[in-house]
């Protein structure tokens, strides 16, 4: 599952101040060890997220969708995709009193079967560490822990809907709201043009009502492992950050 693109750019906005302020890379950063465990741990916590939404791309608001198809086309670097995304969502931030402070992490991945695109709000926090010489010092680290929104964009089917010309019935695209203002992940989510399709608690009481009653008519034996393989499947497809998909359920339990 390796990393192919990862860059960061660093955002600000103090509630009292007109305008954002972004601060943004030069180049890439390198794939290497490094960028491979930070990646680790950011799609960690988005799995382990409850708060995650699923969706699409909203048709009424193309701003993003459209510089990210420039990019996956070819029209546009990685880098230049990246840095307009951070400069215009500092743009809509301008002349409010909202406040942000931190990196807009950027990252690609690679799958067997498909391509992911990665935005992370990052924060940093202090810690001490021993320099070389065995003094203390302060140093800065990045804070996982205090991690803000998160999103993941099923790339290839992106590309396969605008392929087709017609909206895609696929849930290509995760959001998830982290620690910090709740009203500037409201914003970016807007800003995305994330749009939620899915009423998760909803179709989850639906699907678990029907998978009771499907088991109870199974022999006691069969019945538990039938629950057990149901549930083994639904975890690990919310690992993968994708939405349960009935056929393909169907045929793990036949087999």
């Amino acid at each position: 599952m390796p990393v192919t693109h990862f860059i960061t750019h660093q955002i600000n906005k103090e509630a009292q101040k007109p305008a954002a302020m972004v601060a943004t890379a030069t180049s890439e950063a390198e794939t290497d060890d490094y960028c491979h465990l930070v990646m680790s741990q950011l799609k960690g916590i988005l799995v382990q997220r409850a708060s995650k939404c699923y969706g699409c791309f909203n048709p009424e608001v193309t701003r993003v969708k459209g510089l990210t198809l420039n990019w996956l086309n070819g029209q546009q670097s990685f880098l230049s995709w990246t840095k307009k995304i951070s400069e215009q969502f500092a743009d809509m931030m301008d002349n409010t009193e909202l406040e942000i402070d931190g990196y807009l992490a950027f990252a690609t991945e690679e799958l067997a079967d498909t391509d992911k695109l990665y935005i992370f709000h990052l924060r940093e926090k202090s810690n001490i560490c021993l320099t070389a010489d065995m003094q203390l010092s302060e140093s800065r680290i990045l804070d996982f822990s205090n991690t803000g929104f998160g999103l993941c964009i099923d790339t290839s089917a992106l590309k396969k809907e605008q392929e087709e010309g017609r909206r895609s019935e696929e849930k290509y695209f995760t959001f998830s709201f982290g620690r910090g203002d709740k009203a500037i992940q409201k914003l970016f989510s807007e800003f995305a043009g994330f749009i939620d399709t899915l009423d998760t608690e909803q179709e989850t009481q639906e699907f678990l009502e029907i998978v009771e009653e499907y088991a109870a008519t199974l022999p006691e034996t069969e019945s538990v492992e039938t629950k057990t393989k149901v549930i083994e499947y639904c975890v690990e497809q919310d690992k993968q950050g994708e939405t349960v998909e009935v056929k393909t359920l169907s045929g793990q339990l036949d087999s």
